[in-house]
């Protein structure tokens, strides 16, 4: 497995609704919703071509009302880092730093501490926004995203006696992996096991699919 494999499979997992891949990088756009849908991703040629790469990603995201983002995407390479660099000299700020993990799939089955019921993935998508506490008017947005995943899915929710929802997770199978996105939980029933006990479910849900 390798950074390219688990890039595309994100990519199919968390859909933008508009993808140009260009000579310079992946240019995604959403509507301002979720960082990975709207940004340049730099293609090798790009990742040489400091200059252009600002360029396109200015033009792209102004003309759609958005400030530019650039995903500068691996290990510390140095033409990743040279980039970097690049962009910070020209007044780019770095943004939500993020660690990529990977795991082998549980053979396990789940506890039974907090056992997530599948739903329909608009059903989930109102309990993770009202866990999360996210801006309704963004909701369509995500919404139409959701709507373009073409794998498989396992949208989760737990509910509390009441039939409140308290815990929600989504997975998605893509190019041979399994996505976990959406982990949330409510304030009130954290530290509780419930994420745990989502992302383990999700994983057994994964390898029984093969």
């Amino acid at each position: 497995m390798n950074i390219d494999e688990l890039e595309a499979a994100a990519r199919r997992a968390w859909p933008a609704l508009e993808e140009v891949d260009s000579e310079l990088g992946l240019l995604r756009f959403a509507a301002g919703v979720s960082r990975r849908a709207n940004s340049l991703t730099p293609s090798p040629a790009g990742l040489h071509n400091h200059a252009r790469v600002q360029e396109l990603a200015e033009y792209w995201f102004r003309s759609r009302g958005l400030a530019p983002v650039v995903r500068v995407v691996g290990t510390g390479q140095p033409e990743q880092l040279a980039l970097d660099r690049a962009l910070d000299a020209a007044g780019y700020q770095r943004d939500a730093l993020t660690a990529v993990l990977t795991r082998p799939l549980p053979k396990r089955q789940p506890d039974g501490i907090g056992r997530g019921q599948p739903v329909v993935t608009a059903n989930w998508l109102q309990v993770w926004y009202q866990l999360r506490g996210l801006a309704p008017e963004d909701l369509p947005v995500h919404q139409a995203m959701l709507e373009r995943i073409t794998d498989s899915c396992c949208p989760l929710v737990i509910n509390a006696g009441n039939a409140t929802p308290v815990a929600s997770a989504l997975g998605v199978l893509s190019n041979g992996l399994l996505g976990v996105f959406g982990v949330a939980t409510a304030v009130h029933a954290r530290r509780q096991g419930l994420a745990a006990s989502l992302v383990n479910q999700l994983c057994v849900w994964a390898a029984e699919q093969g």
